[in-house]
């Protein structure tokens, strides 16, 4: 009886020092998948901010493109003609006044569209607020993540941009920036915007 109760004891500690282990374990890949995810979007929009701006990070050319403060411009060539296309991290009223102040500096003569997935903690109706007036059709995405907000969620906390017709709902961004590539035109623009993640993940499936 009594080496069985020694067994059993035995047994009991183990488990939990397996239980620890695996706990911690288990903290440990979280943390990396974290630090790896992040690692690899900041050295995604560094790439590309590189190509599009002629310049290294911190580095200043005379022929230097952009500012490098979370927004890079590129033309894309279409079969309907050229588009200017527009990727900023813009996320918040202050950035989208901003943002809406280089679009309204650089107009175009065809019509904007903007891609648009943020995340649940931001101040959805003031951001579109400000960027309402400047958008002529909405591509609305689901962000992945605790805090990603779905597209229908996403509509519904929008100030009201206009007709109805003009707004339309994604289960990703990729599938929001290839819709809105494919109706864009010659003399459009397409903007790109609503947090560092959306993002991240227009220029991963932007070719």
């Amino acid at each position: 009886m009594e080496a069985k109760s020694k067994k059993d004891m035995a047994s009991s500690i183990v488990k939990n020092i397996v239980s620890i282990d695996e706990g911690k374990i288990q903290s440990h890949v979280n943390g990396i998948v974290r630090s790896t995810v992040e690692e690899t979007l900041n050295g995604l929009l560094d790439a590309e901010a590189e190509r599009l701006c002629g310049a290294s990070k911190y580095e200043r050319t005379d022929t230097r493109k952009d500012s490098r403060a979370g927004h890079y411009d590129r033309k894309l060539q279409t079969q309907a003609g050229e588009v200017e296309l527009v990727f900023d991290v813009a996320h918040n009223s202050d950035s989208a006044e901003r943002l809406s102040q280089v679009l309204r500096n650089r107009p175009v003569a065809g019509v904007t569209r903007l891609v648009l997935a943020m995340l649940d903690d931001k101040d959805i109706n003031g951001f579109t607020a400000v960027l309402g007036p400047l958008v002529d059709y909405w591509y609305l995405a689901t962000l992945g993540g605790e805090r990603g907000l779905t597209a229908h969620d996403l509509q519904e906390r929008m100030c009201s941009p206009g007709a109805e017709k003009d707004i339309r709902c994604f289960q990703d961004v990729s599938g929001a920036l290839r819709q809105a590539k494919a109706e864009s035109g010659s003399g459009d623009r397409l903007v790109v915007c609503g947090s560092f993640v959306t993002v991240a993940e227009a220029l991963a499936c932007h070719v």
